[in-house]
């Protein structure tokens, strides 16, 4: 079996040569061939730059704690864990069930030319709908407007925040990107933590589908200071502001989760890389580390930020980035910290040559040393040594 799986593994990671190819005509039509299983749950389609993921954990955490068999489908994934993007009570997506229901769609996948992302996300609607899911939480790959998972029926939506990302596709402004973002919105409530001109352009669509709106502004975040989770980072605060809101909204609506619970299922929130700190040994020495997929300039900031807050300098970083990420202003924000940067590649094809990072950081005069160390593992290992010298 575990041959089988690693070849269907293959050939799904196969479809990313087909690039990202925003729209949803074609998920629409493999989804009608297979008798739309994503209409056979109710959703809730988690949308913004930063904190989607952590959102979509905690609400399956708080609602998974109140009893309820719940859907999760995140991405990206870590490294050999294609499972952990597709989600429910009984854990991951076993493998057997991945081979399974991939034979079933595979002909439908590639009659519709259907990209990496939204086979996923077609694996993810079948695999829901046969565990008779009470509802999924869904977060958007890209964007939201043109994303695959906005095609599911939904129940509330929501939009963490709104920055400067992939500006290629979805625009050079905030407001444009914001537009994209607002997409998934339907006449269902939203939540949503943006300000400034992205609100502006969230309360527009909303009120053009007569979505009612809820805002977590400063002074809901402050109310509930008191919910104490298990993801670390001052950030966290706002995206446990708008998970609980999510939270309320679905109470009134029928998916009652008891305030105990509430608080429950946040203290027991999993999910990994959002500034997740533990402790490795190397060389007969604990160096602590702190782990982060910041893969953005606002999202890198506010790690800066967090270590600021902890009065931690002069560190040892070790980056990769993708070609499709502001790396110059990246890099710029991790500078004032960085005693010595530790440049690599990601093992993913989008990821930029290490010297090209390199080369822009030597430009920078806090960074006292730069290292460029192709290979992950050994830019690790450097890394752990600098660190526990």
């Amino acid at each position: 079996m575990i041959n089988i799986f690693n070849e269907t593994i293959e050939e799904i990671h196969s479809l990313q040569k087909l690039g990202i190819k925003l729209g949803l005509s074609r998920v629409r039509k493999a989804c009608e061939v297979l008798g739309n299983p994503q209409e056979e749950f109710p959703s809730v389609i988690v949308g913004g730059t930063n904190g989607k993921g952590s959102v979509s954990a905690m609400l399956y955490s708080m609602l998974s704690r109140a009893g309820y068999m719940v859907g999760l489908f995140t991405s990206p994934h870590t490294k050999e864990d294609f499972r952990s993007r597709i989600v429910t009570g009984k854990g991951r997506i076993s493998r057997s069930k991945v081979v399974e229901i991939w034979e079933r769609i595979r002909r439908v996948v590639h009659l519709h030319n259907l990209t990496f992302f939204e086979a996923v996300t077609l694996l993810a609607f079948e695999y829901f709908s046969e565990e008779g899911v009470e509802i999924a939480i869904l977060e958007v790959g890209l964007g939201g407007r043109l994303d695959a998972t906005n095609i599911s029926r939904k129940v509330l939506s929501v939009i963490t925040n709104v920055a400067l990302e992939h500006t290629r596709i979805l625009g050079s402004t905030i407001g444009e990107i914001a537009y994209e973002k607002a997409g998934i919105i339907g006449n269902a409530p939203v939540v949503t933590a943006a300000s400034g001109i992205a609100l502006r352009v969230i309360k527009e669509t909303a009120n053009k589908r007569k979505a009612p709106l809820i805002l977590v502004d400063k002074k809901k975040v402050e109310e509930y200071e008191s919910f104490n989770t298990s993801l670390e980072g001052g950030f966290q605060k706002i995206n446990k502001a708008v998970a609980i809101e999510a939270i309320r909204e679905l109470s009134k609506r029928g998916w009652v989760v008891k305030e105990d619970v509430i608080r429950r299922g946040l203290l027991h929130v999993k999910w990994p890389c959002r500034f997740e700190r533990m402790f490795v040994r190397y060389d007969n020495r604990s160096v602590d580390v702190t782990l982060d997929c910041a893969h953005n300039p606002s999202g890198m900031l506010a790690l800066v930020n967090e270590l600021k807050h902890e009065k931690r300098e002069k560190l040892v970083f070790l980056v990769a980035i993708l070609r499709d990420k502001n790396y110059k202003k990246m890099v710029r924000c991790l500078a004032p910290l960085a005693d010595t940067l530790v440049v690599t590649q990601a093992e993913n094809e989008r990821s930029l040559p290490p010297f090209i990072i390199a080369d822009y950081a030597s430009s920078l005069k806090e960074i006292r040393r730069i290292i460029v160390e192709e290979e992950l593992s050994e830019a690790l290992a450097k890394a752990l040594k600098l660190s526990s010298s």
